[in-house]
């Protein structure tokens, strides 16, 4: 990806969330998109942002709880539940960890008609999951085995078919959008 990048742009700097190669409060704000889950270590690489951008960290994660809970998993293709990367901490270890004087956590609910491939961007299209591209924008799809995904998948194909799934989630169904367990973490 570094390649690819325009020459004009500004200098990438490779590193790990671990051990960031910059100075000591040398930026304004640090911030992770859905990544602190695959860290090797998610405490050191908290105290890396907390040391290279003391002003201000922003973690995008999720509450494993919440979203494991999701219908997809619970319902579908549990063996999901059971991934590392779908147990990261939650968002109350992280603030915890990340010791600032003010920290916020907010709820960032998944609209309906989300166009991003996170795993519950289609909570209310439950026929996206029957599509194998869709499978492509999630990592959970590509870590459970292929008959996880080919058990589930016909499963829910069934149950959309036959009215079950509708029935079982008529609740969610007019909603606009479904807390699905993301949290913005703000810590200042």
């Amino acid at each position: 990806m570094i390649s690819q990048r325009s020459q004009e742009r500004t200098r990438a700097i490779q590193g790990t969330a671990e051990n960031l190669p910059l100075a000591n409060a040398s930026i304004d704000a640090a911030m992770t998109v859905l990544s602190l889950h695959h860290w090797a270590d998610w405490r050191r690489g908290l105290s890396e942002m907390r040391r290279v951008a003391p002003g201000l960290q922003l973690i995008l994660t999720f509450d494993p709880v919440i979203h494991n809970s999701f219908w997809l998993i619970e319902e579908y293709i549990p063996e999901m539940a059971e991934l590392t990367s779908n147990n990261p901490p939650s968002p109350e270890q992280i603030a915890d960890c990340l010791d600032a004087d003010h920290v916020e956590i907010e709820v960032l609910a998944v609209p309906a008609d989300c166009a991003d491939g996170v795993l519950p961007a289609f909570w209310a299209r439950p026929h996206a999951y029957l599509d194998p591209e869709v499978h492509a924008y999630s990592s959970s799809f590509s870590l459970v085995s292929d008959t996880a995904v080919s058990m589930g998948t016909r499963k829910l194909a069934d149950d959309l078919t036959d009215g079950t799934w509708h029935q079982r989630h008529a609740e969610i169904l007019g909603n606009e959008s479904l807390d699905c367990g993301f949290r913005l973490i703000a810590a200042r």
